[in-house]
């Protein structure tokens, strides 16, 4: 039944303990053969999906002619998100409610002027500005191929959106 995935996502898919996880896995993994075969009108099992040289995933297609796709995948919670590009893409959601000291993860993970920025905020602007940065970066580490590396994450600029502004990175 899980016939579609390679080898290598068969044996990831087989070491995750939680059921959910391994539900996220499948579902994403699904999603975006299911976006390829849809665009190109094809079968969702003509798709395989691996890891290139330069980190970055991607879907290969066993037809001939049809381009390589880069891929991202998130999820947060019951929801799951996919990304097919031409070119390297990076996605991220996050799902609000989990108590976390935001700072303490800021000082970590952003550089100064960011944690500065967020330690001025309201507790409410705190919240959405955090998961901004940290969507944000998430994003732009996965479409890089790096995963979120902190000497990386710390040399990028705040941004600062509020309600009815959009963030313009």
């Amino acid at each position: 039944q899980l016939h579609w995935l390679t080898d290598d996502e068969l044996s990831r898919f087989q070491s995750i303990s939680s059921s959910q996880r391994k539900r996220q896995f499948l579902a994403g993994h699904y999603l975006a053969r299911k976006m390829a075969s849809r665009l190109y009108e094809n079968d969702l099992e003509d798709w395989i999906y691996f890891i290139d040289d330069n980190h970055q995933r991607r879907l290969k297609c066993r037809q001939t002619g049809i381009p390589e796709l880069h891929v991202s995948l998130s999820h947060s919670g019951d929801w799951i998100a996919a990304a097919i590009a031409s070119s390297a893409v990076g996605i991220d959601i996050e799902t609000y409610g989990k108590q976390r000291d935001f700072i303490a993860i800021a000082r970590h993970v952003f550089s100064q002027s960011e944690t500065d920025l967020l330690a001025s905020l309201t507790p409410d602007q705190l919240n959405r500005q955090f998961y901004l940065h940290w969507t944000l970066k998430e994003s732009v580490a996965k479409r890089n191929g790096d995963g979120l590396k902190f000497e990386v994450s710390r040399r990028q600029s705040p941004v600062l959106v509020f309600e009815g502004e959009q963030a313009d990175i």
